[in-house]
């Protein structure tokens, strides 16, 4: 899917926030930001890819609302994930909980800086 010029600016601008977010090496991964259509109740999501034996996590964000500011929220969330993640954790009974809630506040920050 070939992305608007609008759509490449605000990628521009949410890897920024990205770098931003993880230069304090918090994440155990690099992350890396794809812009793709999906459903349009799915804001974004997270995972951890491997390729060619190199692991990375990967923020999906969905371009279906276009919206600068909602692909800000979905960013800022997927990365509190990214900064809570552990070492070999798969999943998590509760994933919104208090530790989430820091590094959601850090990333929080990290955006109303820019």
């Amino acid at each position: 899917m070939k992305l608007s010029e609008e759509e490449k600016r605000i990628g521009k601008m949410l890897r920024g926030i990205i770098n931003q977010a993880t230069s304090d090496g918090q994440p155990l991964y690099p992350t890396k930001l794809r812009l793709k259509k999906m459903h349009e109740m799915t804001l974004g999501e997270v995972g951890i890819v491997e390729h060619k034996g190199k692991k990375y996590f990967e923020i999906v964000l969905n371009t279906q609302p276009s919206l600068e500011m909602t692909m800000i929220h979905a960013l800022t969330h997927e990365l509190g994930h990214v900064r809570q993640w552990r070492l070999d954790e798969l999943s998590r009974d509760n994933n919104h909980d208090a530790e989430f809630g820091i590094h959601f506040a850090h990333v929080m920050r990290i955006v109303g800086e820019n």
